[in-house]
């Protein structure tokens, strides 16, 4: 239950605070309501490759998400079935997507060059490294979970910093999604 509610909030206070965070951090546009429910529709200005790379990881993390969080938010009850398979299977995927955006991204995102960058693009910069160090989390939990090095009780635990990694990572990719698109709009202009 404490789960469901940290969750809900989470995510809410994320999607309610990101444009407002970005309209604080410097953008020159207002913000509206548009702006809070779209926050992943500026892939379109991005290069082919960057694209497709955006859009791979987007629904990857939207099946993890909607399978995860279905079974922990809505039904209260374990994955099982086809959604366990569909999930299991996302993660394989979201673990190599990842791993393929720090490599591609990671030069962009350096943490080194900060002289004269704008509120937006530091946030950006920071959401990108928290994605990763997240999905890292998350995708490692998994993994350790699988191996006979822990016992029920540390299975347990890893479990429940899947779920919390899960929360964290989500918000992250937000995040950088939508400092990304004001990003890339302040630059254009």
């Amino acid at each position: 239950m404490l789960f469901r509610i940290i969750a809900v909030v989470a995510f809410a206070g994320a999607i309610v605070a990101l444009p407002i965070l970005s309209w604080l951090l410097g953008s020159k546009r207002d913000f509206t309501l548009r702006d809070i429910l779209n926050i992943i529709v500026w892939i379109g200005v991005l290069d082919f490759g960057e694209m497709l790379l955006y859009i791979a990881l987007v629904l990857s993390i939207l099946v993890l998400a909607a399978t995860g969080f279905w079974a922990s938010l809505v039904t209260g009850h374990e994955m099982t079935g086809l959604v366990l398979m569909t999930h299991v299977s996302a993660g394989g995927a979201f673990a190599v997507i990842l791993a393929l955006f720090a490599v591609l991204q990671a030069e962009r995102s350096r943490m080194d060059r900060l002289n004269g960058l704008s509120g937006i693009a530091m946030a950006r910069r920071v959401s990108f490294w928290a994605l990763l160090g997240t999905g890292l989390v998350v995708t490692l939990t998994t993994m350790l979970s699988m191996t006979p090095l822990f016992g029920t009780y540390w299975q347990q635990v890893l479990y429940e910093v899947h779920r919390y990694g899960a929360v964290a990572a989500v918000i992250a990719a937000l995040g950088h999604l939508h400092f990304g698109r004001f990003e890339r709009r302040l630059e254009s202009d």
